[in-house]
């Protein structure tokens, strides 16, 4: 693995770190604010902005760039704003399936409008346990019907991927909230993430034409996307990591405490380095995960997983470190610090759970490993 990136990567992040330079960024620390409308709104703003950048494009997918620019990237953003980070990682992810797996119709009529940031996409892909989606094929193609209890974006989505069973055989197909039969929930309150707009779905005999059926998704392709919604969110995880860190240098360099400079407090210094090396390792684990992946090496799958979970736990551990050297003012509401250290729960539910992907690694050890 080479740890330099290349021209290419670095010329990607370096589109994208500047979206946050050269534009008000005032908005993002508002965000979990907002009410559903204006949070609308604000999202559509830094869409506009990454599609300029070339965030969606699908150059951004090309050997040059690859997974390991992509997550160089995602840090970046990350490390502004973790809700943020996630929407547009859901985007990108569609438009990538759309890419790869889209019909020509689809194509057509979604692609240019994706990478141009104009349109919201939402990924609807873990079921109701009650009423899972299900699909029946028609004469006219197809109809569907069940519940998606949670999905990125979903309140404000243009458009969706909704995976389904077909024959007891996983299926996708695109949908949009003009569908008949279909409908979705307003915005859910959650206790992190709140610049982040996360909701339902329900379909109810929706109809469907055959060109809104992906061609050729199977149970292979699924568990791919899981995997790289992983990786993305791993790397969404080391950015935050990079935002915590931030914010206690900033305090410990401005602040002073006991008559010194509270950067000058051995136990702050101590805190201080262990939040760096946490930081720094998810970053590296995160690299390595994506490097395997653009290889196509046999553990690059099982090595996503290891990135989530480091990623993801200690991104906790980072953010409760941030909160403690900034005491009193962490501790309030709206500051930083308390925004990110309840955001940080998130990551190691949404995706592929901790505990899930423990089981993973292991499950891959033992058989590749195993006597």
């Amino acid at each position: 693995m080479n740890f330099e990136l290349t021209n290419a990567q670095k010329d990607f992040t370096k589109a994208v770190s500047e979206c946050f330079s050269g534009m008000e960024t005032g908005g993002l620390t508002n965000m979990e604010n907002l009410d559903a409308e204006a949070l609308e709104k604000e999202t559509r703003r830094w869409y506009a902005r990454m599609g300029e950048a070339g965030f969606f494009e699908k150059d951004a997918e090309s050997e040059a760039v690859g997974y390991v620019g992509r997550c160089a990237a995602m840090m970046e953003t990350a490390s502004h704003s973790l809700s943020l980070g996630m929407a547009l990682q859901t985007t990108r992810m569609f438009a990538s399936m759309l890419e790869k797996f889209g019909s020509d119709a689809m194509r057509e009529l979604w692609l240019d409008k994706l990478h141009r940031g104009e349109v919201i996409a939402a990924l609807a892909l873990y079921d109701d346990e009650e009423q899972p989606v299900r699909a029946e094929k028609t004469e006219a193609g197809y109809v569907l019907s069940g519940k998606k209890p949670f999905a990125v974006n979903a309140p404000h989505a243009d458009v969706f991927l909704v995976s389904a069973l077909l024959d007891d055989k996983p299926a996708a197909f695109l949908m949009t909230p003009d569908d008949a039969g279909f409908s979705r929930s307003g915005r859910i309150a959650t206790m992190g993430l709140r610049g982040l707009s996360l909701g339902g779905i329900t379909l109810e005999n929706a109809a469907l034409d055959e060109n809104r059926r992906f061609p050729g998704y199977d149970a292979e392709i699924f568990a791919m996307l899981a995997s790289l919604y992983d990786l993305g969110l791993s790397a969404a995880g080391a950015g935050a990591c990079r935002q915590a860190v931030r914010l206690a240098k900033a305090h410990a360099e401005s602040r002073r405490r006991g008559g010194k400079p509270v950067g000058k407090q051995q136990e702050v210094r101590f805190r201080l380095a262990e939040m760096f090396t946490l930081m720094q390792t998810a970053e590296w684990l995160v690299y390595r995960a994506a490097w395997m992946a653009q290889t196509r090496d046999s553990e690059a799958w099982t090595m996503i997983q290891a990135a989530k979970v480091f990623a993801s736990e200690n991104l906790e551990i980072v953010a409760s470190g941030a909160m403690q050297i900034m005491a009193g003012k962490g501790f309030l509401s709206g500051s930083g610090a308390e925004s990110l250290y309840r955001d940080a729960k998130a990551l190691g539910i949404v995706g592929t759970s901790s505990e899930n992907g423990r089981m993973r690694i292991a499950d891959d050890l033992l058989e590749r490993y195993g006597e």
